[in-house]
């Protein structure tokens, strides 16, 4: 009893820990200041509000490649973060932001902006992605994440970010730029960047736990499909959020980066679905859920094969979908409880409902804002801390089960298979003294001339008497209860006496062979 109440108070100690790692980075997306008419106020933030949001209205003037000192001063707004609403495929951002007294050196983090762009601190470039051009062909997308640190020579700076997307449905800046003190900005990116190394080492490490267990009992394929899932999304981690992928290896080229995550995101849902096939074998039939599964795997091939971002359109279709699959689900399950034939053990069914709403809350919100552990998407991580600590217990619990089924089976072999070698050596002993006693009065009823009848019967007494002893000796070796006695045979003997016993079947199956001449062709 005390061993189990530590075992739940340490499972509680470590879903604590891992929910103080998860929120333990700046939280700038919900900040109260907004910017009005492409200008943002910051004088009168306090010391403790060390980051902040660049959200609100930004000013945006579309087909256009504008120089700092040329944007008008009264052009169009756009809200920041969101893609511009302008009928445009690039365009210039701008922000005047009047800065607090405590900001001395300042650091500016990119998350995603689609998809080429430069970035003017004042009149100066202070970084540049990809290739600005006003046509596609011209164009050479890029979006990475990345800091910008810098001592302003004045009590306000000016923001302006040229762009150009040719590649997406979705266009300018998606998610927060954040501005703040350079030192509380790089300790809460270095924050992030190792949380989601911490998460992707997390969920490799389940893979390959995952995978062991399917080794192990390779007809459970949803011990399978659940390593799967871990591991496309360790790789789906990698290619979002903090971009772990792209900072480790900054060469790689924009196509195959995005070709990658666009196909893992799919194939991820994927790998999920059938887990949940194969997990609850009465939901559904193997073919109807590759049926369900197969527009996302067209998708997800297609975004790998056809150039990056070709098919961005289709996107909000088919995340439309994924929830559609998880809602799904969800109500087979509940249709199989109310019905009573989900044949799942009640613990199984109640951690495998938790899992599945779980999966639901993570799926939403994800579909609404796609930024993985960085923004911060508060449901999004609630969601996946929760499913995956739910999915590992439910599997744990289902190899306990299944185990403690395979003990049972094994304990009521046992039992039958005793049962039968008692009920063996009953009926040989008892089988035993008849058959002598057969024998003996076959041969004494016998005289000097034996019918072949009576010789028959004599041989399958015989007969019948070795294969009571043979059972006898095999009871007797199963139980363990024998002894090896080493005395010379008379090996001549033995051969004459099974000649005896199989004279007439050896009479009966003599063959003649004739030589056959050789036929020349």
């Amino acid at each position: 009893m005390i061993k189990k109440s530590l075992s739940w108070l340490f499972i509680l100690l470590a879903i604590t820990m891992l929910t103080y790692l998860i929120f333990n980075d700046q939280d700038t997306s919900n900040t109260k200041l907004q910017a009005v008419d492409g200008q943002l106020d910051l004088s009168e933030i306090t010391k403790e509000e060390e980051i902040v949001a660049l959200s609100g209205e930004w000013r945006f003037i579309g087909n256009k490649f504008l120089e700092p000192a040329n944007f008008p001063d009264h052009a169009p707004i756009e809200k920041v973060p969101g893609p511009w609403q302008a009928d445009a495929e690039y365009g210039t951002y701008q922000l005047k932001i009047k800065l607090p007294p405590h900001f001395k050196k300042i650091g500016i983090r990119v998350r995603n902006i689609w998809s080429s762009h430069r970035l003017f601190i004042n009149n100066e470039i202070a970084a540049s992605y990809g290739k600005l051009a006003t046509a596609r062909e011209a164009s050479k997308p890029s979006n990475p994440v990345y800091e910008v640190y810098f001592s302003p020579s004045s009590d306000s700076v000016i923001l302006t970010i040229q762009v150009a997307d040719f590649h997406n449905a979705r266009h300018g800046i998606i998610f927060p730029i954040d501005i703040g003190d350079a030192d509380a900005l790089a300790k809460d990116v270095i924050q992030d960047v190792y949380l989601e190394k911490t998460t992707i080492i997390m969920l490799l490490i389940f893979s390959i736990f995952h995978f062991s267990l399917y080794l192990l009992r390779i007809r459970d394929k949803a011990f399978f499909y659940s390593a799967m899932y871990f591991f496309t999304l360790a790789i789906l981690v990698c290619t979002r959020g903090e971009r772990t992928l792209y900072r480790e290896f900054p060469t790689i080229e924009f196509e195959f980066y995005f070709r990658l995550q666009d196909f893992i995101t799919y194939i991820n849902a994927v790998m999920l679905f059938l887990f949940f096939a194969y997990t609850v074998t009465a939901m559904m039939k193997r073919r109807t859920a590759l049926l369900f599964v197969s527009p996302l795997l067209l998708y997800g091939v297609g975004t790998l094969l056809l150039p990056a971002r070709s098919l961005s359109e289709l996107q909000y279709i088919f995340f439309t979908y994924i929830n559609f699959l998880a809602f799904f689900i969800i109500g087979r399950l509940l249709y199989l409880i109310m019905k009573k034939s989900a044949h799942v053990p009640k613990n199984e069914l109640i951690i495998l409902s938790a899992t599945i709403i779980s999966l639901l809350i993570f799926s939403i919100s994800g579909t609404f804002d796609q930024l993985f552990f960085s923004g911060r998407n508060v449901f999004n991580r609630i969601g996946l801390l929760f499913f995956v600590v739910c999915m590992n217990i439910y599997l744990a619990m289902r190899l306990i089960n299944r185990t403690r089924d395979a003990e049972l089976y094994s304990q009521r072999l046992e039992k039958a298979t005793i049962g039968k070698d008692s009920f063996l050596e009953v009926t040989t002993n008892e089988l035993e003294q008849p058959l002598y006693h057969a024998l003996n009065i076959t041969k004494s009823l016998s005289t000097q001339s034996m019918t072949d009848k009576q010789q028959l019967l004599e041989q399958q007494l015989e007969r019948l008497l070795y294969l009571v002893n043979d059972l006898k000796d095999f009871t007797r070796i199963r139980f363990q209860d024998f002894k090896i006695d080493v005395h010379p045979v008379n090996i001549q003997m033995i051969i004459q006496h099974v000649l005896i016993m199989h004279e007439k079947k050896i009479k009966k199956r003599i063959f003649v062979y004739t030589s056959t001449p050789i036929q020349n062709y």
